[in-house]
């Protein structure tokens, strides 16, 4: 009788556990925006108001998945956007890892091509699951649970580059009035002359280009879009990222910014009209 009880007492534990759990996973009406750590590379989870999970970027190994398991509500295994900025290892690879694992709706990326086995493997999943694909090109919009959009302000349509960084798929993502945007790798001076910043406004949120380089930011451009915060996404690394230059731009600038090789995972959640960062 007292092994019944026990068990039943664990099996009732456990399922108030998962009920509690899965209320507090239930869509808040806020975003939520996750610069998840994942080393010298880039991934951006984020929740819509909603419940919409889009990805933007995976790292260079399967650590993302650690970020999704943390932020993701246990029972959701569909992914509704993906988007690859540049199909590099740093930014592909965690990719390959997601769509094995999950159900990926649509993924957005550039017509850049690269010729590795990473690149291989991406062409060849998206092929199998038969996963709609959108090309990246200036001007594409895409809502988010109908109430914050995804627009894309970089790669200029029939604008082909042969260096692939200069080929990063740009997108910038509005709630009400808070703003973010997501820049790859491109470099300084593409960044200065992108059309349709001024949709914008006040920019919130930058993700820093090229974890920092130095030549992924220019000083016109943070003066005229100066951001509330700024995310550096880097690990240990042998180029010098974050260059000492971008971060003495950041400071001059008074531009308050994180990095995920020490401040972790940053999650930063709005409702639109405020923003916060979830401690």
């Amino acid at each position: 009788m007292a092994v019944s009880f026990k068990l039943a007492a664990v099996i009732f534990c456990s399922f108030l556990f998962l009920g509690i759990s899965f209320i507090f996973s239930l869509p808040d009406g806020r975003l939520h925006l996750v610069f998840c750590d994942v080393g010298q590379g880039d991934a951006v989870y984020i929740r819509g108001p909603k419940g919409s999970d889009i990805v933007i970027d995976g790292g260079p190994d399967n650590r993302v998945l650690n970020c999704l398991g943390e932020k993701m509500p246990f029972w959701d295994r569909t992914i509704e956007l993906v988007v690859l900025s540049h199909p590099q290892a740093d930014h592909l690879t965690g990719l390959i890892e997601i769509i094995k694992r999950y159900q990926v709706k649509k993924i957005l990326d550039s017509s850049a091509k690269n010729n590795s086995k990473e690149y291989e493997l991406w062409e060849k999943l998206i092929n199998e699951k038969k996963i709609n694909r959108i090309e990246a090109k200036e001007g594409e919009k895409i809502l988010v649970d109908k109430q914050a959009g995804l627009s894309v302000l970089w790669p200029k349509s029939g604008k082909d580059t042969p260096d692939i960084n200069s080929s990063s798929t740009v997108v910038s993502l509005s709630f009400g009035s808070f703003s973010s945007l997501f820049t790859g790798d491109l470099d300084g001076f593409s960044l200065s002359n992108l059309s349709g910043l001024s949709s914008l406004g006040n920019l919130t949120i930058l993700k820093i280009p090229h974890h920092g380089s130095k030549t992924g930011l220019s000083q016109k451009f943070l003066e005229v879009f100066k951001p509330s915060l700024a995310i550096i996404s880097v690990g240990k690394n042998s180029f010098g990222h974050p260059s000492p230059e971008t971060l003495k731009l950041l400071n001059d600038l008074n531009i308050k910014y994180l990095r995920t090789d020490k401040d972790k995972s940053i999650e930063i959640i709005s409702d639109g009209k405020t923003w916060k960062i979830n401690k």
